[in-house]
């Protein structure tokens, strides 16, 4: 009879475990596509003011001006967004001819002590090469937020020329919009991505090539802010370009002097055939599948999803979550209604002995008064 009590109640309890874990993985696959969604909401914002910021500057007529009329109108187009959005780092325009045009909210790789406020502290500059045959390296002016008036700075900078940059070549190859591969910006020495756009006279020849900057930071801040706001629905977040190249995640924020002083380095770690992140990645196969992953000892369920690239760079995130954390319930469960048969099983005996014990002594009994 216990055997058959222990038996029972063991195949109850597996039952609600089965089921339990069914809901539980269920649910949790839809908190994981709520989540995606949420991600893409939140992603697009980050990349939409370049998209916006490009638009205002093709809409404004710029190819149509010249001379010391067009430098000026450019960087009257932009400073807005640039100042307005942590995450937009510069914008430029670069000139078939070498000519150059930046304005940037950045604090420079090769800044001077003293220069426009505390050494390493974001000011806008601009930065003018309008003679490149006769002086490549330009020059660069402060802007003062109190005259509204740009000043002249000393800072050491390098001879540029646009037309040798990743973003330059890739927008002419291209023909049209694109979004450079992540890269070190030659002007302040962070990781960052660049959209890029070619603009094009009349005649349909380049007249130049637009560009907007974008540091790797932000979209990280990004991932860290909305993993936040979405606890519990997602334990492990990270983006990668659509070659699986790191491009986003927490660690850039937490380690971020790290990831300065040597970037490939840094970026290398992910790479490891064991890493969670390469474990994660070679798991999930298709955008919106989930699937479980073993990842260093533990268990997880992960997904990912790509971002549309009419809205946004090419880029895809990765979820993962916990499926000890996912279980808990059931696993709860499971214990509880062990713990509930044994109890049954200690009552049962219980009262099994002492009826044998009853009947005993009512037998004794009998005979005795036989």
């Amino acid at each position: 009879m216990l055997l058959a009590i222990l038996a029972v109640g063991g195949g109850v309890s597996y039952g609600v475990y089965r089921t339990q874990k069914a809901e539980l993985l269920g649910g949790a696959s839809q908190d994981l596509e709520k989540a995606s969604k949420a991600f893409v909401r939140a992603l697009d914002q980050v990349f939409q003011p370049a998209l916006t910021l490009s638009q205002s500057v093709l809409d404004s007529g710029i190819r149509h001006r010249t001379g010391t009329d067009l430098a000026e109108h450019f960087f009257a187009v932009v400073i807005g967004p640039v100042r307005q959005f942590e995450h937009v780092n510069g914008a430029f325009l670069g000139f078939p001819d070498g000519r150059f045009l930046h304005l940037q909210d950045l604090a420079l790789a090769d800044e001077a002590p003293g220069e426009g406020g505390e050494r390493g502290q974001p000011v806008v500059r601009r930065r003018i090469i309008d003679r490149p045959d006769r002086d490549s390296a330009g020059h660069w002016q402060r802007f003062d937020p109190e005259s509204s008036h740009w000043q002249e700075t000393t800072v050491e900078h390098r001879p540029y020329d646009p037309r040798q940059r990743p973003w330059y070549k890739a927008a002419i190859e291209g023909g049209g919009p694109v979004w450079t591969d992540a890269y070190v910006f030659a002007s302040s020495g962070k990781l960052g991505v660049t959209y890029a756009e070619p603009i094009y006279d009349d005649a349909g020849a380049v007249w130049a090539v637009l560009g907007v900057d974008l540091s790797l930071g932000s979209l990280s801040r990004t991932l860290i802010v909305t993993a936040d706001a979405l606890a519990g629905t997602g334990d492990v977040v990270f983006a990668t370009d659509l070659a699986n190249k790191m491009l986003g995640h927490p660690d850039f924020v937490a380690h971020a002097a790290e990831l300065d002083r040597d970037t490939e380095a840094f970026l290398a770690q992910y790479r490891q055939p064991d890493s969670f992140e390469s474990l994660v990645v070679h798991a999930v196969d298709h955008p919106g599948e989930i699937t479980e992953v073993e990842a260093q000892g533990r268990s997880y369920l992960a997904t990912k999803f790509q971002l549309d690239p009419t809205k946004a760079m090419p880029l895809q995130v990765f979820l993962a979550r916990d499926l000890q954390t996912v279980l808990a319930g059931a696993v709860s469960t499971v214990r509880r209604n062990v713990a509930l048969v044994f109890l049954a099983v200690v009552v049962f005996a219980t009262v099994a002995t002492y009826a044998v014990k009853l009947r005993v002594e009512a037998a004794a009994r009998r005979k005795a008064e036989a």
